[in-house]
């Protein structure tokens, strides 16, 4: 398993192609269209972020992402992006923003070990997603400051 291909990121505000499972997510700034691209790490990634323990998952963290950039509380990294681009609701700018998501099946309420072990795989990928860039470019992603 492994990344998703690039999905831009007006698609995924309208729900298509991103899964309600846990998982990871790589957002990119670009100003090319990398819609329907093999994921790859570019140095444009400003955030890496993960949701284990929710039911509505991946999707749904990406919608409380883009809750936030429009201005409002919920996602620490969507409200710093806000105070930085401040044209984040224009439709131009949205679509600069690309995601990749990696699913993870398992019951995020189950006290199952499976399931636990699960949860912890996502976290364990999360860290090395986030080494993984660091190695290439020196630096953590933009929005990823509980690393700095």
């Amino acid at each position: 398993m492994s990344f998703s291909n690039w999905i831009k990121w007006s698609e995924a505000k309208n729900k298509r192609k991103v899964p309600w499972k846990p998982g990871l997510y790589a957002v990119m700034l670009s100003k090319k269209n990398r819609d329907d691209e093999r994921f790859d790490w570019q140095k444009q990634i400003c955030f890496i972020g993960m949701v284990n323990d929710q039911k509505k998952g991946i999707r749904g963290h990406i919608e409380r992402m883009l809750y936030s950039m429009g201005g409002k509380p919920g996602h620490r990294a969507g409200q710093e992006m806000a105070q930085k681009y401040q044209d984040l609701t224009k439709p131009d700018f949205l679509d600069r923003f690309h995601v990749a998501y990696w699913s993870f099946d398992y019951d995020v309420e189950s006290m199952d070990p499976e399931d636990i072990m699960a949860k912890g795989r996502v976290v364990g990928m999360k860290y090395y997603s986030i080494g993984k860039f660091v190695s290439l470019y020196q630096r953590v992603p933009q929005f990823n400051r509980e690393f700095m």
